[in-house]
């Protein structure tokens, strides 16, 4: 994807968005594009002048496109208090680009009642800000019809992992992360267009006999955004088959919300029942949902990439390990700073695609 956000999106207005917790539904019905923002992968260093060194190398990233100007598209953006981190970027935001206004989503920690009601009074201000900085209204059969867009490209996206996953579309795992990447910074009824087409044609490949052999991988891990991590294990013949990727899999795992429920509320619920990062479940609870993941796709190994200093994933790092031991496949733990590293990189996978 190109570092220029502004290439990869629809004409209209954009609003800039960075966790998965955000209801992309709210600035949709508000008349905006919902753009995931994706940092700039060479430093210039501005980042670390105005954040610590020892921080999210994504956040800092993003911080590097803001600084450079390459986010002034926006008309807004939306932070959550998902990490520490990405709460100071939201206070070094208001700063550097004060002519784009933000806006912070704190979310629960849990799924219960308690939460989805209290998220659900934060979406009510998420919506006040966005009428008042977007100068509209988002009447709930705006945002019902808002829902019912992401549903259907949500299921199609989780339809397109499920044929991946059963060889019954050829498509390379670089590509598919592509495609993800693509569909949230778009409107959702073109990315659904999109993501159509792209089926249809690997459905085309698959029956020319032309899908890939050698050993199934499972990519993993938390804000992975770069095809070329595939790309560099499908170079020695692996076939990247499934993810559990914040920007990947985990964007189409919100259930579709409840049509009979008020909206927020019925969001609320949705996203925090959706597939968690650590933030939202000890470490035992998120290593067993992956060992699921790995017992229903089946890969030949898993390829566990994290960026430096993400303690909510670091933390969990030795649980995970040994859960994938004991469930006997093949890790490869990655630990990266948001750039490929492609020459020690291909190393790795070329050593760890030997061993399975």
């Amino acid at each position: 994807m190109n570092n220029s956000e502004s290439n990869a999106i629809d004409a209209s207005p954009a609003a800039g968005w960075f966790c998965g917790y955000t209801p992309v539904e709210i600035l949709d019905a508000a008349g905006m594009t919902p753009v995931r923002i994706t940092g700039e992968r060479a430093s210039s260093g501005v980042a670390d002048s105005l954040m610590h060194t020892n921080i999210c190398p994504y956040v800092k990233a993003c911080l590097e496109s803001a600084a450079g100007g390459k986010l002034d598209f926006l008309k807004g953006a939306v932070f959550t208090n998902g990490c520490d981190a990405q709460r100071r970027l939201y206070d070094v935001w208001r700063s550097v680009v004060p002519s784009v206004p933000a806006f912070l989503l704190a979310v629960p920690r849990r799924a219960d009642d308690a939460s989805a009601r209290a998220f659900a009074a934060r979406l009510a201000e998420f919506r006040e800000w966005a009428e008042a900085t977007f100068a509209t209204q988002i009447s709930d059969d705006r945002l019902r019809e808002s829902i019912r867009s992401y549903a259907k490209l949500r299921e199609a996206l989780s339809g397109m992992d499920g044929m991946r996953e059963t060889g019954e579309i050829d498509m390379p795992g670089s590509r598919a992360m592509e495609i993800y990447l693509a569909a949230q910074k778009m409107s959702p009824g073109a990315a659904l267009d999109m993501l159509e087409k792209e089926v249809a044609a690997a459905k085309a490949r698959a029956a020319a006999g032309s899908a890939a052999k050698g050993p199934r991988l499972l990519l993993a891990g938390n804000m992975t955004d770069d095809p070329e991590l595939a790309r560099i294990f499908e170079s020695y013949g692996a076939t990247v088959v499934s993810d559990a990727l914040c920007a990947g899999s985990r964007f189409s795992s919100t259930a579709t919300p409840d049509p009979d429920a008020p909206p927020l509320e019925a969001l609320a619920r949705a996203y925090l029942r959706k597939s968690p990062c650590p933030r939202m479940v000890d470490a035992d609870d998120y290593a067993s949902r992956l060992v699921r993941k790995v017992e229903e796709t089946k890969p030949d190994g898993v390829v566990f990439h994290i960026l430096k200093f993400c303690d909510a994933h670091l933390y969990d790092l030795p649980f995970i390990r040994e859960s994938l031991r004991r469930a006997g496949v093949r890790a490869l733990i990655i630990e990266g700073d948001y750039t490929t590293g492609s020459g020690q990189l291909a190393t790795r996978a070329q050593a760890f695609l030997e061993t399975i």
